[in-house]
């Protein structure tokens, strides 16, 4: 899987379906990822990474995955960040699935590692078993994503290619 190390996932509350990716070689370029994510989706200056960082902006959550999760609230929005951890096993696996829900926050997890077509039969069987499992409605459906709502919250799988 190329030279990268980590995917960091991003994601405001308020565009369930808009996550974005990025895969980078180090954490510092990760942290980096993530504050760029929150200046680009709240239209910031890009002289502001100093000012979100030094004055405790960007909040470390507790993480419920392998991953780094951080948030950053803006009025009455928050942006989700959180770094994955990729597999460092060499392999010529070409696309990712990646789970994620968001209601109250946000968690992202990788689910598998294949080519396109094995990520998107996966992400279909899993996302049919939670729909009716959950009772899910506001199904969603692309060559790339799933998503439903159940009671609670947005779940959401998407196919994200290696660069």
């Amino acid at each position: 899987m190329s030279d990268y190390k980590y995917l960091v996932c991003g994601l405001s509350e308020n565009e369930p379906f808009k996550a974005k990716y990025n895969f980078c070689e180090t954490l510092q370029d990760a942290f980096k990822i993530c504050v760029d994510n929150v200046i680009e989706h709240f239209g910031f200056y890009r002289n502001m990474e100093d000012d979100i960082l030094s004055k405790g902006k960007l909040n470390f959550l507790k993480s419920t995955n392998d991953g780094m999760n951080f948030s950053y609230t803006e009025g009455k929005e928050t942006y989700y960040n959180s770094i994955l951890e990729l597999d460092p096993t060499p392999t010529k696996k070409t696309h990712l699935l990646v789970w994620y829900h968001c209601y109250r926050g946000v968690n992202f997890d990788i689910h598998m590692e294949g080519s396109k077509v094995t990520c998107r039969d996966k992400m279909y069987k899993e996302a049919k078993r939670s729909y009716e499992e959950y009772e899910g409605t506001d199904w969603n459906e692309s060559e790339t994503q799933i998503s439903f709502h159940d009671s609670h919250e947005w779940r959401c799988w998407d196919i994200v290619e290696i660069p």
